[in-house]
């Protein structure tokens, strides 16, 4: 079932290596999180399967780690295998349910797809409880190609908490759990 006409691919051209590296060494330094080289090779049969590249920003992401057990602000950074899984577990939802399911009691902010599932969208922190963290591949009225996005089994108004995986790193980089900090909505309110 293909519900929904995605525009070309936006190029790229956001990705900036040396903010990123940045971005990700104050994140690992303030939350003391120890990553682990791994490959990101596996993550290029999801871009096939998304039919859309993916942003460098999150490939660099997965090039210095396989993921963050329980350190991504007290949540799991999915390993590439586990974004795989992820990813294919809500397809099928995506392509078992109509048009109606998917956009049955669904909100979004501006940009964002107002339905259940999106096969452009690529979960990557396990929020527990059916909630995600996911990158946005298909994002609506010129939405940053791959900007962070929040989505889940009882999330009805998706929202984008960042542009990309950069500037949520920056954000995370000085995440204390107060709930005066952008962040607090989703590592905050939704931890179970």
């Amino acid at each position: 079932n293909a519900y929904f006409a995605f525009d070309a691919v936006v190029p790229d051209t956001a990705y900036d290596a040396k903010r990123f590296e940045a971005a990700f060494e104050a994140f690992i330094k303030a939350h003391r999180a120890t990553p682990s080289r791994a490959d990101a090779k596996p993550l290029r049969k999801l871009a096939e399967a998304v039919g859309a590249p993916l942003p460098g920003d999150f490939t660099a992401l997965y090039e210095k780690t396989g993921g963050l057990d329980k350190s991504f602000l007290g949540f799991d950074l999915l390993s590439p295998a586990g974004v795989q899984g992820e990813w294919d577990g809500w397809q099928s939802i995506y392509e078992q349910w109509s048009l109606d399911d998917l956009l049955s009691q669904q909100m979004a902010e501006s940009g964002v797809h107002p339905v259940y599932i999106s096969p452009r969208w690529i979960p990557f922190i396990n929020l527990e409880g059916g909630h995600f963290v996911a990158i946005d591949l298909g994002g609506l009225d010129g939405a940053p190609y791959g900007q962070v996005i929040v989505f889940g089994r009882d999330i009805h108004r998706k929202r984008k908490i960042a542009d990309g995986v950069t500037e949520l790193l920056e954000k995370a980089a000085f995440y204390d759990g107060t709930k005066d900090h952008a962040l607090y909505s989703v590592f905050g309110e939704l931890r179970y």
